[in-house]
């Protein structure tokens, strides 16, 4: 008798016996009758499928299934079998070797009639053949007729939630469903490069939505509705993105991923070494594309957090025209300003008089004849010191309102360029030039939006003591570094 027939009978018999059981001790046999000999049916199987008996003997249940999963269509691909084989599987385990934790009779009565369902399901394919009639009749019959086993007269004990029991056999099927992929088939490149282009076209189009809704918002009404919408966009744009992302990481799982970013990284390291002029032995220049691979792409993370952070208080900046200050450790609360409204850069045309700063000059007198002195009379004559544009020369990053010993009263507005490649913010800052101690850069106000010959912000110098002070501008880029000098300009501040 071959395997297949020995299996054949062994099933055979389990069905019988599991419509007859009818006591809680005789349906405990038929649960295990009906485990063996669907084990041995599944194993029998493989062979016929060409599997070296040898490989599947020493196999688990649950390794067992996985198999059958990985390498045959015994499942029809479904996905729920496997996860309900190895769950009726740990029910036999548990009947077999008796604890604290053994399952209730209704528990054990419903097992068995999902073996008895799987058995009669599987039947065609492990056999060829459909069931027999008689044995089919005779376990509807037992299934309509089915006695209800009662429940033991004992205290019930709390049952633990299923999610927080622990045993190895879930962990290690967590693993395997982390590591390898359970689709049908298991990798489907078609609909791997379809979502591949999804993710592209869904975070491009919700970049553009984000950039064009922060330049469109700041019109007036209605055309400050059409921002709203693109940032809604954007916002719909970049969440589909990440789902479908969410898919591709399903489908590739980690065996999958560790295997894409392996490939990428031995074509990036070939391309990058075969295309190199060094002449550093090859070893060395695979370790320096590597670390400048990881530097770049650390920074590129980095940019990419800063922006999704950044990107509501942009968009509610350009909205309002208003941000919230921010305080730095150790700053004076005091030099924090309201910025102005954010609205298009435009070129000022008309000049209005500024006022001049005098410089003191200080000349002595002689005293006169016959009257003892100890120290010369003093005599103040003001002299005017010209203005003139801040000495910036760069285009880029430079002021050209308030001028170079320029008076400032109260609140003056600041004008200029901040606009550099690689843009990320410009800041104001002062210190001050004539007190008994050197001063340190205070830090004013900071501002996210670049600005091309127009209304760089509002400098309040009313809570500043009068004096000389020097007023800097910085325009800092992505990587944190100022490509052009800061652009300082030296006033007095007076209070009237």
């Amino acid at each position: 008798m071959t395997g297949i027939d020995q299996a054949r009978e062994l099933l055979s018999n389990a069905l019988r016996q599991y419509s007859e059981a009818d006591d809680e001790a005789k349906m405990e046999l038929a649960v295990l009758a009906l485990h063996k000999g669907l084990e041995e049916a599944m194993r029998a199987y493989l062979e016929s499928q060409g599997f070296d008996s040898a490989v599947h003997r020493q196999a688990s249940f649950p390794d067992l299934v996985d198999l059958i999963r990985d390498y045959t269509d015994l499942f029809g691909g479904d996905l729920k079998l496997p996860s309900l084989l190895v769950s009726l599987n740990t029910t036999r385990v548990k009947i077999a070797h008796p604890g604290e934790d053994k399952p209730t009779p209704s528990e054990i009565s419903q097992d068995a009639r999902r073996f008895a369902e799987l058995i009669c399901r599987f039947w065609p394919r492990l056999f060829g053949e459909t069931a027999p009639v008689s044995l089919m009749t005779q376990l509807s019959k037992s299934w309509e007729e089915m006695p209800v086993i009662s429940e033991p007269l004992a205290k019930p004990r709390p049952i633990e939630p299923e999610a927080l029991r622990f045993s190895p056999s879930r962990v290690r099927q967590f693993l395997q469903c982390l590591w390898k992929d359970e689709a049908e088939p298991r990798f489907q490149r078609k609909l791997f490069l379809k979502r591949m282009i999804g993710i592209v076209i869904l975070f491009v189009s919700s970049k553009w939505c984000k950039t064009s809704a922060i330049y469109t918002v700041r019109w007036p009404e209605p055309i400050k509705y059409v921002g709203v919408v693109l940032f809604l966009l954007s916002v719909g744009s970049f969440l589909w993105g990440i789902v479908i992302v969410w898919k591709v990481l399903r489908q590739l799982r980690l065996k999958g991923l560790l295997i894409v970013l392996g490939v990428s990284y031995v074509l990036l390291i070939s391309v990058s070494v075969l295309t190199s002029d060094s002449s550093l032995p090859f070893h060395q220049e695979a370790w320096l594309v590597t670390q400048r691979l990881i530097v770049s792409t650390s920074r590129k993370a980095r940019d990419v957090g800063r922006a999704l952070v950044r990107a509501p208080e942009e968009f509610r900046f350009a909205y309002t025209g208003h941000r919230h200050p921010i305080l730095l450790p150790g700053m004076d609360s005091s030099y924090l300003t309201p910025i102005p409204a954010n609205e298009p850069a435009r070129v000022s045309l008309t000049l209005s008089p500024v006022p001049a700063v005098y410089e003191t000059r200080v000349a002595s007198s002689p005293s006169p004849v016959g009257t003892p002195s100890t120290f010369a009379q003093t005599q103040e004559q003001p002299t005017i010191l010209p203005l003139h544009p801040p000495d910036c020369p760069h285009l880029q990053a430079r002021l050209t309102a308030p001028q170079a010993n320029q008076l400032i009263v109260g609140r003056i507005q600041v004008e200029g360029t901040a606009n550099i490649e690689n843009f990320d913010y410009y800041k104001f800052e002062c210190r001050r030039e004539d007190g008994d101690i050197e001063d340190e850069w205070h830090w004013i106000e900071s501002f996210n939006t670049p600005v091309e010959e127009g209304v760089l912000g509002i400098w309040d110098v009313s809570p500043l003591p009068a004096g000389i002070y020097t007023f800097r501008l910085t325009v800092v880029n992505r990587e944190g570094n100022y490509p052009f000098p800061p652009c300082d300009v030296k006033v007095r501040i007076i209070h009237r």
